[in-house]
């Protein structure tokens, strides 16, 4: 009599409650990669900035100003 009184019920709610959840989160998770303004899509673009900065040297680097005194050498015939 217990079983069916509150271990039945108390089952259902979880396995009901799971599906809710699991449905919910894939709607959202669906909504945000098709959204332009959504999270996902935002955060690809953040990567696709950061992965396109990482490959173009920087002002900073020493590399760079290596290069570029390089090339001033090469243009005025002094290397």
């Amino acid at each position: 009599m217990v079983t069916f009184g509150l271990i039945v019920p108390l089952g259902s709610l979880i396995v009901s409650g799971s599906v809710y959840v699991v449905g919910n989160s894939l709607h959202w998770l669906e909504y945000q990669g098709r959204c332009d303004d959504g999270a996902i899509q935002q955060g690809l673009a953040l990567f696709k900035m950061s992965e396109t900065q990482a490959d173009e040297p920087q002002k900073d680097d020493l590399e760079f100003k290596v290069d570029t005194i390089s090339q001033k050498r090469l243009k005025n015939g002094v290397l």
